[in-house]
């Protein structure tokens, strides 16, 4: 007789099915969930929840695939079309040891409650408040990223208060260091008042900039170097592009 309790407690899921309002409430805290769609990429492509990660549950290797780019200290929140293939994915991550929950009828419920989706367009907007340039930095802008230097990303950016170029890194594109300025104006040139539009690349073992100077209503271009892509040295004075 005592078996059977030990037998309705393995048929019970590991997870939690819910509805589109509670589906909805649990993916706002974007800190601690992962979005997950199961469906093909076409599905994917055609409409999905905002931010969601697309990994198809029938595809080779999904569990791998969602070891990978998923950590187990997160919430999984999934879903498919009616909500047959994402049961399918929840007790295959839930067996693997994360905590998930199911939407329960799938987007087709989701959409059937009026809530968003979104169409894959090659980009997709971050939701929230930006991820840099506060009251306290001010207005940033004129951004380029590169992938050579100290951290995964190395953003330059026009730094306006400071009239200045600066750089900042993330390891995950979302937090970022605090600025330092790599390149000041220098109102003594009678070009660079303001500097700003900078452009770098990592070439030949250096890093080179080519950057906007502004005086007098007038844009020029100069251009600098650094071995650490932090301190840049101008290679002259005077500016290497000018209008005509």
């Amino acid at each position: 007789m005592a078996v059977l309790p030990v037998l309705a407690a393995a048929q019970q899921t590991a997870y939690r099915n819910v509805d589109p309002q509670e589906f909805e409430s649990i993916i706002a805290d974007k800190g601690h969930v992962v979005r997950l769609d199961v469906r093909t990429a076409q599905e994917y492509a055609d409409g999905h929840i905002s931010c969601a990660r697309n990994i198809d549950v029938n595809s080779t290797g999904f569990k791998d695939s969602v070891l990978k780019a998923i950590s187990k200290d997160d919430l999984v929140a999934v879903y498919c079309r009616s909500g047959r293939r994402s049961r399918q994915a929840a007790e295959i991550l839930s067996e693997a040891g994360y905590n998930v929950v199911n939407l329960d009828g799938g987007i087709e419920l989701w959409l059937s409650a009026a809530k968003p989706v979104v169409k894959a367009s090659g980009w997709e907007k971050r939701e929230g408040d930006p991820v840099m340039g506060n009251e306290k930095l001010g207005t940033c802008f004129d951004v380029n990223i590169i992938s050579e230097g100290s951290a995964k990303y190395n953003m330059y950016f026009s730094w306006r208060p400071k009239r200045a170029v600066a750089v900042a890194r993330s390891e995950d594109g979302i937090n970022w260091t605090d600025p330092e300025i790599c390149l000041e104006y220098d109102e003594e040139s009678g070009w660079e008042d303001n500097l700003n539009r900078s452009c770098t690349i990592f070439w030949k073992g250096k890093y080179h900039m080519w950057y906007t100077g502004q005086a007098r209503g007038y844009s020029k271009i100069g251009y600098a170097v650094s071995d650490d892509g932090i301190h840049f040295t101008r290679v002259q004075s005077d500016p290497v592009l000018v209008p005509t």
